[in-house]
């Protein structure tokens, strides 16, 4: 059903969405930085753009605006995620950012999970046992980082599924092995579960063989959850971190933070509107302004983070008041 829906709303994009899966790959490859967009942060970036030039701060992190520098990539669950509630086609208000996205002159692709793997071995040429192997060890070395995917595997009554949960790696020649597994996975999402998030890291694992030594590539990681941050931070950590390539998650609030240091938001009370939609009325932060002295999370009102933003101190969000994390 899942799957169905996602096929469903890929129909129904405009001709400027990249679906066709061997064109996406070559623009990712070509694409100086890669950006994944989650979710939760394309629902507040429709808010921030209806305030602020969010397209001059992408196209300052870029340092151009066309696919060579930036190609931004959405999953199919992020699809789905940003589906309307009764048709399998995107809700209004998200396909008029995308459509403003590629006015302004950016590129859009849609990758399908489960496809990644054979879609990079394009470029590489490995046998389906080498993949298999690589995504199984990949997956047990990051049981940890990726708890909604291992329970679903948990209870998938597959006994390769089950095997990875259980950290036993077969010499497994299904050629079939990563199209199932990934494809079974995303037919289990649940509501607010972070698959989409996790399958996200996936993906990484395929992608990262074929740039893993490049030093042009940069990947980034767009995303409000800040446990899905984390999570992605510490798979990188695990599998990543002796490569070259460089893996950055941003955060929503970091982002708004980057557009105040480079001047593409000056006006405070556009700015507290933004925050209040997109935050809280009050939320936890973590001052970066003095190196030596060990600051604490501090409760702060959206108009006194405002008002720090545009004095040029540095916050680091760390939840909703009342939710910091330890």
């Amino acid at each position: 059903m899942i799957n169905e829906a996602i096929n469903g709303i890929k129909n129904s994009l405009p001709g400027f969405f990249v679906v066709n899966q061997e064109e996406c790959y070559k623009k990712i490859l070509r694409a100086s930085n890669i950006c994944f967009l989650d979710t939760c942060f394309i629902t507040r970036l429709i808010t921030l753009a209806e305030k602020f030039d969010i397209y001059k701060a992408f196209e300052t992190m870029a340092q151009g605006r066309d696919e060579g520098h930036i190609v931004f990539v959405l999953t199919g669950l992020v699809l789905y995620e940003l589906k309307d509630s009764r048709e399998s086609k995107l809700q209004s208000k998200n396909l008029e950012l995308f459509e403003s996205m590629n006015t302004n002159g950016f590129t859009l692709v849609v990758i399908d999970e489960e496809l990644v793997c054979e879609n990079i071995n394009n470029y590489l040429g490995k046998t389906k046992v080498e993949w298999n192997a690589l995504l199984a060890n990949r997956l047990i070395e990051n049981k940890a980082n990726l708890s909604k995917l291992f329970s679903v595997m948990a209870n998938s009554g597959d006994e390769l599924q089950e095997a990875i949960y259980d950290g036993r790696v077969k010499n497994n020649r299904d050629t079939s092995f990563i199209v199932n597994l990934i494809g079974s996975i995303k037919e289990r999402k649940s509501d607010k579960d972070s698959l989409a998030e996790e399958l996200v890291a996936v993906s990484l694992f395929f992608i990262m063989e074929l740039i893993k030594d490049s030093n042009r590539n940069a990947v980034f990681f767009c995303s409000h959850d800040l446990p899905a941050i984390d999570r992605l931070n510490k798979v990188c950590k695990t599998s990543f971190d002796e490569m070259t390539v460089s893996i950055k998650a941003v955060s929503f609030f970091t982002f708004v933070n980057y557009m105040v240091e480079q001047g593409n938001i000056t006006d405070k009370e556009a700015l507290i509107e933004v925050l209040r939609k997109t935050m809280a009325p009050s939320i936890t932060v973590l001052s970066l302004e003095d190196s030596l002295v060990q600051n604490t999370f501090e409760k702060m009102a959206i108009e006194d983070v405002a008002d720090k933003m545009l004095s040029g101190v540095r916050l680091a969000y760390v939840g909703k008041a009342g939710k910091a994390r330890e």
